[in-house]
């Protein structure tokens, strides 16, 4: 069994997304995905932009989130 962080509050999340999107140049869009018991499945960035946005699609995050099995 491999261990899994758990995303109990939005303080969580915020300082997850905070350690992981730490120091990049540009804005990135990083999606967390969870199973049913809060625990990170699969986190990564979907899309990259510039300085000032990232223009992201939703169809891409819920493919993904499909293929992750992640829980809705």
């Amino acid at each position: 069994m491999r261990n899994r962080d758990v995303m109990a509050s939005p303080r969580t999340v915020l300082d997850y997304a905070r350690m992981k999107l730490a120091g990049l140049p540009h804005e990135a869009f990083m999606v967390i995905f969870l199973n049913a018991k809060n625990e990170v499945i699969e986190q990564g960035i979907i899309q990259e932009g510039t300085v000032d946005h990232a223009v992201v699609y939703p169809r891409r995050i819920i493919e993904t989130a499909l293929r992750h099995h992640a829980a809705d």
